[in-house]
């Protein structure tokens, strides 16, 4: 059986945080989500994202949050580096 390869120059290059800025831009998305995306534009503008670590990034209220922080009642969005979960496989 052949295995195969994969590495991150195999995709095309996509512009996470140009799509969720026209995401706010064309207001596609709720009031809650708005602090939200922004905080993940701002990572992906850093280069925070996407991580190496961890295959997701959870944000509610506008910042990151972890999975013990999680509360209800409050919108959250959440970031999913899919090819870091095909790279560790």
């Amino acid at each position: 059986m052949s295995s195969i390869t994969f590495s991150e120059d195999d995709l095309p290059p996509f512009d996470v945080a140009g799509e969720l800025q026209k995401m706010l831009d064309e207001n596609t998305v709720e009031a809650g989500q708005r602090s939200n995306i922004t905080a993940a534009i701002n990572m992906y503008q850093k280069g925070e994202l996407p991580k190496s670590i961890g295959p997701f990034t959870i944000f509610q209220d506008g910042k990151v949050c972890t999975i013990p922080d999680f509360h209800k009642g409050t919108p959250w969005w959440i970031e999913v580096g899919l090819y870091n979960v095909a790279l560790q496989q």
